[in-house]
């Protein structure tokens, strides 16, 4: 019997300022690393991809990822649904979530297209909101913007405690955290307990063979980022089972 692949962890350091400069002018690495050169029209090398970042903030990494398959779409004529097929962004904030549903509202408004969030059960009586968009909403002679122009695909913004996910085991092939981890850790006395449960619970819902990335100010480098590494990340992923 074939053993199952263990998840990968990456934890990234932040750029230098000049690479962040590069990369928001445009000519760092911001595409979407899937060769999706190789992908047919109908086609995709591999099942479609579900992406769940959590603590996105309001300025999500999963709403750039979303831009960046729309622009693949075009320059590919590939539908970017089979590359990947959900995107959510949760915060524990709703002032942050309701300021990036009034943004998608308005896009879906500026675009024709009709879109609405529906709910379904999750695990232990929690509810999961998940977008929804009628794919024959656009109207083919209106201009759309780049955020706009593919209605099969869009990202859900939830409301969710990351210690404590509605999402069910194994629900997920990529988890990303950019900075959440570094602000719990700001907490002295539950920082630690907050930080490994937030990993334990994104190592639950990512599914064997996916990869939980890290975006963190620490250094696992030096001493300290090691500690912070062994105290944190593998903790949380052995606690996740």
């Amino acid at each position: 019997e074939e053993a199952e692949t263990k998840p990968t962890c990456i934890i990234g350091t932040t750029t230098h300022e000049g690479e962040q400069d590069k990369n928001e002018a445009g000519e760092g690495n911001g595409s979407v690393p899937c060769g999706h050169d190789t992908i047919g029209k109908d086609q995709p090398p591999h099942p479609p991809k579900s992406v769940l970042e959590i603590g996105c903030g309001d300025v999500p990494l999963g709403y750039s990822l979303f831009l960046d398959l729309l622009s693949m779409e075009k320059e590919t004529q590939a539908d970017a649904s089979l590359v990947v097929s959900r995107i959510v962004c949760n915060d524990y904030a709703k002032m942050v979530v309701d300021i990036l549903r009034d943004r998608q509202r308005k896009r879906w408004l500026a675009s024709g297209i009709k879109g609405s969030y529906e709910i379904v059960d999750g695990r232990d009586g929690m509810k999961i909101e998940n977008v929804v968009v009628d794919s024959d909403s656009l109207n083919p002679s209106q201009e759309h913007d780049r955020g706009a122009i593919v209605p099969k695909l869009d990202v859900s913004y939830v409301v969710e405690d990351a210690r404590k996910m509605a999402h069910s085991d194994e629900s997920f092939d990529l988890v990303i955290d950019k900075g959440t981890l570094d602000a719990l850790l700001s907490d002295k006395d539950m920082g630690i307990k907050n930080c490994v449960d937030v990993v334990s619970e994104m190592g639950r819902v990512l599914r064997v063979g996916g990869y939980i990335m890290i975006i963190s100010h620490m250094n696992a480098n030096i001493q300290s980022g090691l500690e912070w590494c062994d105290e944190v990340v593998v903790a949380g992923l052995r606690a996740s089972g």
